[in-house]
């Protein structure tokens, strides 16, 4: 057995202390405990070295978040009207007492039209992450990453409601 593979077998981390942290199903198998304890440095570094590639990918997927011009701006207006949203149906709730929460100044239609690219990758976030439906969450995250990696937002986009529209035709009669 690889280092790889008893890695992902017996879900092996590292604690701050650099000991290993085993799943209890290690007791059973005698010779996968002598072998982790044979091979504890390597398992080590290598669990090290995959941690610091998730880390760089991670850096990347930021980076290219970073660079779609406008997304931070739109992402804080759409928070802004969501939180005035809340307030505004707090204050009628209320029975309107008191003085009603402001407006927020940024216009989200303006944003939308000054920044498609960002909006898609909104589109597309929705779609990924507030799905509770397996296809619909995968088209997302395919659109996610095609604009991410600079192709062409409009198709991405279309492509992932043709898919999530085609899912939904081929299982609108299942139960």
């Amino acid at each position: 057995m690889t280092i790889p593979e008893i890695v992902e077998k017996y879900t092996i981390r590292i604690n701050p202390n650099k000991n290993l942290c085993v799943r209890r199903e290690i007791l059973k198998h005698e010779n996968d405990k002598a072998y982790i304890k044979e091979h504890r440095d390597e398992i080590i570094a290598y669990i090290e070295e995959q941690k610091a590639i998730e880390e760089q990918k991670h850096l990347e997927r930021l980076k290219k978040m970073n660079a779609i011009e406008g997304l931070q701006e739109l992402e804080d207006a759409s928070i802004a009207w969501k939180e005035y949203y809340v307030a505004y149906r707090r204050f009628i709730e209320d029975d309107a007492e008191g003085k009603a929460p402001k407006k927020p100044e940024a216009s989200l239609e303006e944003l939308v039209r000054k920044y498609p690219r960002a909006n898609a990758y909104m589109k597309a976030e929705g779609y990924a992450y507030s799905s509770s439906n397996n296809a619909r969450a995968t088209a997302g995250k395919k659109a996610l990453e095609r604009i991410l990696n600079g192709e062409d937002y409009k198709q991405a986009i279309a492509d992932m409601k043709k898919e999530w529209r085609d899912y939904c035709e081929e299982h609108v009669f299942d139960n």
